[in-house]
């Protein structure tokens, strides 16, 4: 068992040491817990940190069912998405993408989101 969070972190720090510094690699972390393990990796390794918010679109009727994820600049169906119509997927796209975008500002604050074109990314 873990003490917390960020022991996790510094944990997983230890065995990524191999990336420390590397200039072509950032560490994105997921709200809700992996923005904590995040930092705590970024602050051993020594490398950018951002977030990145994913939100999930739930089937009509049942959203605890997942028909896919969104985030502010990325969209993921399942095949079964083909089944519903249009209009509801471009709404609850919409919709979930502005969510993303708003938690995205108030957890970077004034940051701009870092590039990740052509870098390795750690996800957590």
């Amino acid at each position: 068992m873990f003490e917390n969070r960020e022991q996790v972190g510094r944990l997983f720090g230890e065995v990524l040491l191999r990336y420390k510094a590397k200039k072509n690699t950032v560490v994105l972390g997921i709200p809700r817990g992996g923005v904590i393990v995040a930092a705590e990796i970024a602050r051993k390794l020594q490398l950018p940190l951002d977030v990145l918010v994913i939100k999930k679109l739930g089937y009509p009727g049942n959203e605890e069912l997942a028909l896919g994820a969104v985030s502010s600049s990325a969209i993921y169906l399942e095949e079964t998405a083909t089944c519903f119509p249009q209009d509801y997927l471009q709404q609850q796209i919409a919709a979930k993408q502005r969510e993303a975008v708003v938690r995205e500002k108030f957890l970077r604050g004034k940051r701009k989101p870092l590039a990740l074109k052509g870098r390795t990314i750690m996800l957590v």
